[in-house]
């Protein structure tokens, strides 16, 4: 028989599995409707539900008590989901700003992904980081995450710290690390790309640098984007493999 104190924990475990799975990369895509994620995380609920552990087994609990608790269910799952989707973040950030520096800041493309638009280079880099992610099995670590989270932390056992919210920031500004490394490539071709169009056009007045630096700056950016895909596949591959420790290090936080 079904009790109350069982309902609440499935609640619980629900709350939890739904707010990854509405924050995570590739679960989160906007081409996914809502009941599906909503019924992905039942399914999940369910099979891990006979493993959870409770903190404290005082159910089924008062309106106030759950309310606390599905807060600190729902903060947790948004904050492993959240550390995921950074570096999809990280990347679509590279992709706008080399882009820009190409002459592409008005070139505009939807994104399949979040709906959103954002410029042709930084669809192509999402893409490509999107296959890597596949292709290493990355959403694994999603879902080992999951798992491992009731592992570490026992329903109604996570309280977000300063010492949490410290560290999300820190991930944050990471971010903003990754983001220059990946577009670094395009921008310094840029760069040079500008420098040496200002030296000719000092140097031979009568070329138009207008007409001949736009095409430049598109042809070099692109070369120097072929020449660094490879390294920045490398790159993401060991951000990504990299995430998990950073995840248990969350775990451990008080």
């Amino acid at each position: 028989m079904i009790t109350i104190a069982q309902i609440e924990m499935f609640v619980l475990v629900f709350i939890r599995i739904a707010a990854i799975v509405f924050m995570a990369p590739v679960f989160s895509s906007q081409n996914i409707p809502p009941r599906i994620k909503a019924g992905l995380s039942a399914v999940i609920a369910l099979l891990l539900f006979q493993w959870v552990k409770v903190v404290r087994p005082t159910l089924p609990m008062n309106l106030c008590d759950l309310a606390v608790a599905l807060i600190g269910e729902v903060a947790l799952g948004a904050a492993l989901g959240y550390m995921f989707s950074l570096i999809f973040a990280a990347v679509m950030l590279a992709g706008q700003v080399a882009g820009f520096q190409m002459g592409f800041g008005i070139v505009n493309i939807v994104d399949p992904m979040s709906s959103n638009q954002m410029s042709v280079i930084g669809l192509f880099k999402n893409i490509m980081a999107l296959l890597l992610f596949l292709s290493i099995n990355a959403h694994h670590w999603i879902l080992w995450a999951l798992a491992e989270s009731f592992n570490k932390i026992p329903l109604m056992g996570f309280t977000m710290s300063g010492n949490h919210v410290e560290y999300l920031v820190q991930l944050t500004g990471q971010m903003f690390v990754m983001a220059v490394k990946i577009a670094a490539p395009i921008m310094a071709v840029s760069l040079f790309a500008s420098v040496a169009m200002g030296l000719i056009a000092r140097s031979v007045p009568q070329i138009n640098v207008f007409i001949v630096g736009f095409p430049l700056k598109i042809a070099a950016g692109l070369f120097a984007l072929g020449i660094s895909l490879p390294f920045i596949l490398s790159y993401l591959k060991d951000v990504f493999e990299r995430r998990g420790t950073e995840v248990l290090h969350l775990f451990s936080l008080v």
